[in-house]
């Protein structure tokens, strides 16, 4: 990265061949299919496991597929903030340790919903 550059310059950057753009997108991407690994491990869980013949296998398998997705969810951001570090685009850590706390905040609302949603569905009550 030559200096004087931001981050949206670098961005669209020609000259790199579009590197930086691809991996911005191929991080999305892997946000999506953590959500949607999150997303199936509760649907396991809550239909139960539809390959064996033991339906409950799903309140074993459904959260260990959702576990995997929030998992994988803060190493995918882990590692776009090195990688934005590495290319010396990401200058300012407080900003990129501020970004990681928002998310991670966003991250347990929707967790939290989802399993308050589940757990009262389960049991019956409100």
């Amino acid at each position: 990265m030559s200096q004087g550059k931001g981050f949206f310059e670098e961005l669209t950057n020609p000259a790199d061949g579009g590197k930086m753009l691809k991996a911005v997108f191929d991080h999305i991407r892997n946000y999506m299919m953590c959500g949607a690994l999150m997303g199936l491990g509760v649907f396991i869980f809550k239909h139960g496991s539809m390959m064996t013949q033991i339906r409950e296998i799903g309140w074993v398998t459904g959260p260990v597929i959702f576990l995997i997705g929030l998992i994988l969810y803060p190493v995918n951001f882990v590692v776009f903030v090195r990688y934005l570090d590495e290319k010396k685009i990401l200058k300012n850590t407080i900003f990129a340790n501020f970004l990681f706390a928002l998310m991670m905040f966003f991250v347990v609302i929707v967790v939290g919903d989802i399993t308050h949603a589940i757990l009262f569905q389960a049991i019956g009550g409100m």
